[in-house]
């Protein structure tokens, strides 16, 4: 019985291994010839937000992308501040005040299906529009076990990485889909930071920049 399961257990793991072989070439790649950070128009800021008294540790933060550009702008979500899983991929890192260490975070990596032809539609879950000279936001809430903030403890957020994918429609032209071999810009980015206290038992939030 014991070999059986043996057995079994490494006829699977061969048979993951295998699947995630053949599936790996369809994941996104970043082309080698993009352009700089410095030319991607995109300010990253943090703000912080009211945070209700949770069981665990947890905050409130505002991530905002604004176009400082004449031009719209399309993101690719993916590894970005506005990644719908950003508090586990650790784009944005808190850091104790007190001792300087960074609370543990799940650091997820995740792979992400691009699409057969490479074209992404504006329509696109993926995709965010920015409009010219203007921002979106959106309020993240970071708590265990994504991100594992002590109550009572202050910290400093800061979110960092890099875009996987921005491009900027400077022919004014109307877009219907992105190429990644075709205008794809992608760079480093960084945000401000900002200080906060985790609201401790029977206390009420304390944020602030």
């Amino acid at each position: 019985m014991v070999s059986n399961r043996t057995f079994i257990t490494t006829v699977v793991a061969f048979l993951a291994f295998t699947a995630i072989c053949l599936i790996y070439g369809d994941f996104v790649t970043i082309p080698s010839n993009m352009t700089s950070s410095l030319s991607i128009p995109i300010e990253v800021t943090l703000s912080p937000e009211t945070s209700e008294r949770s069981i665990l540790g947890s905050a409130k933060l505002c991530i905002t992308l604004t176009n400082i550009s004449p031009y719209e702008i399309f993101l690719l979500r993916w590894s970005s501040p506005l990644d719908l899983s950003a508090p586990s991929i650790g784009v944005v890192t808190f850091t104790s005040t007190k001792t300087g260490t960074k609370a543990p975070c799940l650091d997820m990596k995740i792979n992400h299906r691009v699409p057969p032809d490479g074209h992404f539609s504006i329509d696109d879950q993926s995709i965010v529009r920015i409009p010219a000279n203007d921002k979106v936001d959106a309020v993240v809430e970071f708590k265990e076990p994504k991100v594992a903030l002590v109550k009572g403890e202050e910290y400093s957020a800061k979110a960092e990485g890099t875009w996987m994918g921005v491009w900027v429609n400077e022919s004014g032209q109307k877009v219907e889909k992105l190429s990644m071999d075709d205008g794809m810009r992608t760079g480093e980015f960084a945000s401000n930071k900002v200080v906060f206290k985790v609201p401790g038992e029977g206390k009420g939030p304390e944020l602030r920049e």
